[in-house]
């Protein structure tokens, strides 16, 4: 399938999955959300080969989401990286940092998990380009052991995921940071900091259209779900709640509230 290219250019973008940006950034977005990245699902459902006991259902917040198999904090990374990668903001700054480390930009598109020294690599480039493991960015106050599984959910379980406490987000979504929430006031007109929802119904049209977007990241302290990477993806599936068949594959980091309350973003 063909990646539809839909550029949205906007003091805050719409586009910014997992993106924090300053008021007033002016960001050209690209059309990664869009592209039924082939390569990139099938690499990542690869997973599913191994250590699968789906079926097993683990309370992770609000939802019960169906277990699929253990991850680990250096598939996290790569997923992180690989999907931001794909955004025209933010990959020149992390083929940057890549080019600081004397690293290839292979290393982040066709990640070898099993390799300690690319492992070191892109936790290394997290660091510098978001803040993971400093203490910073969106990152700050972030919890250091965290259980990374992955594991299915429903549309329905979707419903009760929440997006990050930032204001765009709290604003969209009438304060109760549900992507539902949200839905409903884009499809109502609603514009938050003037910026258009034209980017959420290209979205949809694209995922109505078949578009295959690359899996969330949420975390989750058994009492709250709450979306790391993935806010536009999240909105776009509340628009068009059909679309996801089933189960959607996502990626959940497990910490317990005491810990996961000191995230800034909580």
């Amino acid at each position: 399938m063909e990646a539809t290219s839909i550029i949205v250019r906007n003091a805050r973008s719409l586009n910014r999955d997992a993106a924090i940006l300053p008021a007033g950034t002016t960001v050209e977005t690209g059309r990664y959300c869009y592209a039924a990245c082939k390569r990139y699902t099938e690499m990542w459902s690869e997973r599913e080969k191994y250590g699968n006991t789906a079926g097993k259902h683990e309370i992770l917040g609000a939802a019960s989401m169906e277990y699929l198999c253990g991850s680990s904090e250096n598939e996290m990374i790569a997923l992180f990286l690989q999907t931001e990668i794909r955004s025209d903001r933010y990959r020149d700054k992390i083929l940057q940092v890549l080019a600081d480390l004397g690293a290839k930009e292979s290393v982040i598109l066709d990640p070898d998990l099993s390799s300690d020294d690319e492992n070191t690599l892109r936790k290394k480039t997290l660091a510098r380009f978001r803040g993971y493991g400093e203490d910073r960015e969106i990152f700050e106050g972030f919890p250091e052991d965290v259980r990374w599984i992955w594991a299915y959910v429903t549309a329905s379980e979707l419903e009760k995921v929440k997006y990050i406490n930032y204001d765009y987000w709290v604003e969209l979504s009438g304060g109760s940071r549900l992507a539902k929430d949200a839905a409903v006031n884009i499809r109502n007109g609603v514009e938050i900091f003037g910026v258009s929802n034209d980017g959420f119904f290209a979205g949809a049209k694209a995922l109505l259209d078949g578009a295959a977007f690359p899996p969330m990241i949420l975390v989750s302290d058994s009492e709250e779900t709450i979306v790391l990477e993935g806010h536009f993806r999240l909105t776009v599936y509340m628009l068009e709640p059909g679309c996801v068949k089933d189960k959607l594959k996502v990626m959940v980091g497990y910490a317990s509230k005491e810990k996961l309350m000191k995230w800034s973003l909580y």
